[in-house]
């Protein structure tokens, strides 16, 4: 069994999220959300989100697309080097970047058993980039202005610091409906790294 785009959107509508055709009508959708920390690369506090199905409907990837480029970047070794620390301290976050164009984006993704897909497991998804691109863009900023990289901009707590994290900024009402969706941060480090194991299984 295999998930529908028409599933996805009921989810999606579920959820209170507005919604919009992606590239690729048949197969994906997408989100905007206002940011408080993240500023696209058109200098806006927006978030694009693209929900999309492949493989006739059994896999299933979140992603921000262009949440960067290094096109012009004078110091992409210190984002390459964000970039690595952010999905190791996350886990479950993929950060990829396309070397012909300089795209970075962001990516959650899971395979689809037994074909289902709950509206709470896409919000955990939607929610693992929203919130990680909240947090962390402070150091990826820093890093490609000025080559240096400090994770202590984040509010991100890196497992291997004692030190209380820094204070979390004032979340936009969209993400803090997020939060309460998935009932905490507690719930939602579970939810994606059980479907992360599933996928691994």
């Amino acid at each position: 069994m295999a998930i529908t785009l028409k599933e996805i959107i009921a989810h999606v509508e579920s959820l209170g999220f507005k919604h919009m055709p992606g590239l690729r009508e048949n197969s994906e959708i997408c989100l905007r959300f206002e940011t408080e920390s993240y500023v696209d690369t058109d200098g806006d506090h927006s978030l694009l989100i693209v929900c999309a199905i492949s493989d006739e409907g059994r896999y299933l990837e979140v992603f921000a697309p262009a949440a960067y480029t290094t096109a012009n970047c004078k110091y992409k070794a210190a984002m390459f080097a964000c970039m690595l620390k952010a999905a190791f301290m996350t886990k479950h976050l993929q950060l990829e970047h396309d070397p012909d164009d300089g795209e970075v984006r962001l990516a959650v993704d899971m395979p689809v058993l037994d074909g289902t897909v709950t509206a709470d497991q896409l919000c955990a998804l939607i929610f693992a980039i929203t919130l990680s691109l909240e947090s962390f863009h402070p150091v990826f900023a820093h890093a490609m202005s000025t080559g240096k990289v400090d994770f202590s901009l984040s509010w991100e707590r890196e497992p291997e610091v004692e030190a209380p994290a820094p204070a979390a900024p004032t979340l936009s009402p969209e993400l803090q409906e997020l939060i309460s969706k998935v009932g905490g941060l507690d719930n939602l480090e579970a939810l994606v790294a059980t479907e992360r194991s599933k996928g691994r299984a």
